[in-house]
């Protein structure tokens, strides 16, 4: 039996956002529209410089500039966000994951919570194991972030064989 006792933190959080493909669409297509339009404006600005034209452009390419900027701040906080929504919910949760030949159970404990979750292994789309974390992704909005020294029966070794035998998709 293996088992990890932890409880939500924001660098888990940060684990998990950056660890998701989503991410790195937003941050990579943010940046790049930021610098397009900033070279648009670039552009503009010398266009109305020299004939006196463009600056109606160059207006709109500087909204776009802005709008790309907040995407990409967004795109950042975006894990502090998460994570502070999830302690308003409950500020105090304790998470026990439990894994077993079949399926793994996580059981919520908190002042204002208290569930338990029995996720198959077929539902797990990703699972990911570096840096001392093992992160598992069992849908857009589930997810089970832990550090390695937080299994409190077992070992990462165990985990990271039992999670590749049972899902095939471990990435490390």
């Amino acid at each position: 039996m293996l088992a990890v006792k932890t409880r939500p933190s924001l660098e888990s959080y940060r684990k998990y956002w950056w660890s998701t493909p989503r991410a790195m669409i937003l941050l990579v297509t943010s940046l790049a529209m930021t610098a397009f339009e900033s070279v648009m404006l670039a552009l503009m600005l010398l266009m109305f410089i020299v004939k006196h034209e463009g600056l109606y452009y160059a207006g709109i390419s500087l909204i776009f500039v802005v709008l790309g900027v907040i995407l990409t701040v967004s795109t950042l906080y975006m894990p502090r966000r998460l994570f502070n929504m999830s302690q308003k919910l409950c500020d105090d949760v304790t998470e026990t994951l439990t894994f077993g030949d079949e399926s793994f159970i996580a059981e919520n404990i908190g002042s204002k919570i208290n569930e338990k979750v029995t996720n198959m292994y077929t539902s797990v789309t990703k699972v990911k194991n570096s840096d001392g974390w093992f992160i598992i992704m069992c849908d857009r909005y589930r997810f089970y972030a832990f550090r390695e020294n937080e299994i409190t029966e077992g070992s990462p070794a165990g985990l990271r064989a039992l999670l590749s035998a049972k899902t095939g998709r471990i990435k490390g």
